[in-house]
């Protein structure tokens, strides 16, 4: 008899204890609180370092004329992301591998250049479209009789630029710019010269973001 009155209490006691752990368990299995997800990356954004080649020219923008050479280099970077606006700075240096431009009396050479930049544009999505302006220390060789005074000439540069994101850390570029060296000075059979030089780069480029 002792038993049979003892039987209903227990039921009452485990269904009490299943109700109260009922919660915690839900707890466990079904947490629906918040958690944290970092941002996603923002293409075009922070340092990045790279390499460049293409065809330098000092006659026209045109990669294939007569007298062009190959361009090999370098360059690193900073951009900044305000919205869809990306502001930044750049310096290159590049080996022109004697790009020819005639002067008086002959023919110069252009050897090496190294550039310090800005740039600034707009960022569609994953597709980076800029201009960019700076300075530009270009050094010539003499050619055919002509020899140059100056080692490394200042000049400034200006271009625009198309840069295209396939990854958070990964981009490919392709820029022309253009850059004149002012009085440059020459020395021939002719006598001596000054003359103003314009110049063509067209690069693609591959940058690495850190």
């Amino acid at each position: 008899m002792r038993i049979r009155r003892l039987a209903p209490l227990a039921a009452s006691l485990l269904t009490l204890s299943a109700a109260a752990c009922g919660p915690a368990w839900a707890g466990d299995y079904y947490d629906t609180s918040p958690r944290y997800a970092p941002p996603p990356a923002t293409p075009f954004s922070g340092a990045y370092i790279g390499a460049h080649v293409g065809a330098a020219s000092a006659k026209s923008a045109n990669p294939f004329a007569k007298g062009n050479s190959i361009n090999l280099g370098m360059q690193a970077g900073y951009d900044m992301r305000l919205g869809p606006a990306v502001i930044g700075g750049e310096i290159e240096g590049s080996n022109l591998g004697g790009a020819e431009r005639r002067v008086q009396g002959g023919k110069i050479k252009e050897k090496w250049r190294a550039a310090v930049k800005g740039r600034a544009g707009i960022a569609l999505d994953r597709t980076l479209l800029y201009g960019t302006a700076g300075l530009a220390f270009t050094s010539f060789d003499g050619a055919d009789g002509v020899k140059v005074r100056d080692g490394w000439k200042t000049g400034y540069l200006m271009g625009v630029g198309v840069e295209q994101a396939f990854s958070d850390t990964i981009s490919v570029k392709v820029e022309y710019d253009y850059i004149r060296t002012p009085g440059l000075k020459t020395r021939s059979a002719f006598g001596r010269a000054e003359t103003d030089i314009g110049s063509h780069t067209l690069k693609a480029g591959l940058n690495y973001r850190f």
